[in-house]
């Protein structure tokens, strides 16, 4: 009678112990997920370093425009555009609108605040009134262009 009593204590003990070292076992070294600390409160995985900052060719107050057909104008970055009469205008930052007059396979055409008028070949980087002004690609009414303001 006392070895079945010790015996059915003791297959008590491993059936209510075993589910515990289970759930000990599965829950921990899992790679990727959350590791627990005393008290419950997950810590995330290790972050991916914080990007450096803007490269050389992209300042981080430029902008780009693309410009798909007449009145056909979008920008990213901090910036705005207007159309009017299918006439076109950008400004990037807080300068002023510069227009954009003509684009055809030679460049884009831009028409500063001033009204001095210049024309930006693609491939190429001008000044154009407070902006450096790169055309990427120029042809059949559309272009992509980048606008730097210049401090």
């Amino acid at each position: 009678m006392l070895i079945t009593t010790m015996r059915v204590r003791l297959v008590l003990s491993a059936a209510l112990a075993a589910p515990a070292l289970l759930v000990a076992g599965c829950s921990a070294g899992v790679p990727g997920t959350p590791a627990p600390q005393a008290g419950g409160t997950p810590v995330p995985p290790g972050q991916a370093p914080a990007p450096q900052g803007p490269t050389p060719e992209s300042p981080a107050d430029d902008c780009s425009v693309t410009v798909q057909g007449p009145g056909r104008i979008s920008m990213t970055g901090s910036g705005r555009v207007s159309t009017r009469n299918g006439a076109s205008s950008v400004s990037c930052g807080t300068g002023p609108l510069v227009g954009i007059t003509t684009i055809g396979d030679d460049g884009v055409s831009f028409s500063a605040a001033d009204g001095a008028a210049t024309t930006v070949a693609e491939g190429a980087t001008t000044p154009v009134g407070q902006y450096q002004i790169s055309v990427l690609e120029s042809g059949a009414g559309a272009a992509r262009i980048r606008i730097v303001p210049q401090g």
